[in-house]
C-alpha cells in the first residue's frame, strides 16, 4: 500500500477530496481502505463479486458498497481505483477502461 500511495501522491497534488474504489473485499482490500482512510480519503466505494462479503467489509471500514454490475460506473466515477482479488484473470480489461475514461470528469490534470 505504501506504494500505491506514493502513486497516488505523485498524481495528485490534494487527494482528501478524491473518491477511490476497492475491488475485492480479502485481507489486501482492508488494508488498503484503511491506508487510504489515514490519508484523508475518506470517500470509498467497496465491489465485490461476493455480494455478502463485499457488504461486511464495506459496513465495519466505513465505506459504501456498491454491486459489481455497476462496476464501470464506479471507474468512471472515481479517481482512485485499487484492485485485490484473487481473479486469475484481469477484473479490468483495455475495452472497460477505455469506456469508462472516455465519460469519466475524474482524470488528472497533466
Amino acid at each position: 500500500m505504501f506504494t500505491a500511495m506514493t502513486l497516488i501522491k505523485k498524481i495528485f497534488e490534494d487527494f482528501n477530496s478524491k473518491r477511490a474504489t476497492i475491488v475485492g473485499a480479502g485481507h489486501m482490500s482492508k488494508l488498503a481502505i484503511k491506508y487510504l482512510q489515514s490519508h484523508g480519503i475518506n470517500d470509498i466505494r467497496l465491489t465485490n463479486y461476493n455480494y455478502d462479503k463485499g457488504q461486511k467489509v464495506a459496513k465495519e471500514h466505513g465505506c459504501i458498497y456498491s454491486k459489481i454490475q455497476y462496476f464501470g460506473n464506479l471507474i468512471s466515477t472515481s479517481d482512485i481505483i485499487i484492485t485485490s482479488t484473487s481473479s486469475s484473470t484481469p477484473v479490468m480489461g483495455k475495452g472497460l477502461m477505455e469506456s469508462c475514461l472516455k465519460t469519466s470528469k475524474n482524470l488528472p490534470s497533466s
